[in-house]
């Protein structure tokens, strides 16, 4: 069976680790990074091993190396000229960037919706774990308390213990793929 061919979209500190991990899985391939700040006609690959076409130009890359798939982590600005390339190219498309305003990311859906989208704003398993749980937790808790007292977890307050407070009107307005802000407090 052949190489599943990947096309990266930015060659930031998330495109590279896209490309090493696609170079760490067998039966995949990088065979080019659109790059709006590009300078070259050609990258590195992460590992040293070689080099792949590099390209401001998404309808020539895609033109020019074939992908089986394209994987965009690059930026906002760029997401409707990618996912419009891999539209009419009828690519199968992985989104992971974020920073998009509500009606474009509708409109952004609207486009995605046809051709095999993946579109996650995070990628990280402990994120979204985090996620999970608070909408868990949410679901758990209800209309049953009062929405403006805090939920305070302390397990053995001698021990150092992360100390959550979060009130469950706070905890509900949790979604996927918004910001969640930490902040540390005094004991």
């Amino acid at each position: 069976m052949a190489n599943i061919r990947v096309m990266v979209s930015g060659s930031g500190y998330m495109g590279r680790e896209v490309l090493s991990a696609v170079m760490r899985e067998d039966g995949m391939e990088p065979v080019g990074v659109l790059e709006k700040f590009s300078t070259g006609d050609t990258i590195s690959l992460p590992d040293g091993s070689g080099t792949v076409p590099l390209s401001q130009d998404a309808d020539a890359l895609v033109a020019s190396v074939k992908p089986d798939v394209i994987v965009d982590f690059s930026s906002h600005n760029a997401t409707r000229s990618v996912l419009e390339q891999a539209v009419a190219q009828r690519k199968p498309i992985v989104l992971g960037t974020t920073g998009h305003a509500a009606d474009e990311k509708k409109k952004l859906l609207a486009l995605a919706a046809q051709v095999p989208c993946v579109w996650a704003g995070n990628f990280s398993v402990g994120v979204n774990l985090l996620f999970a749980l608070t909408r868990r937790a949410s679901a758990v808790l209800g209309a049953s308390v009062d929405v403006n007292q805090p939920l305070v977890e302390v397990v053995d307050p001698g021990a150092l213990d992360i100390v959550f407070t979060v009130t469950p009107a706070e905890a509900a307005r949790v979604k996927a793929n918004a910001g969640v802000t930490l902040s540390a407090g005094q004991k």
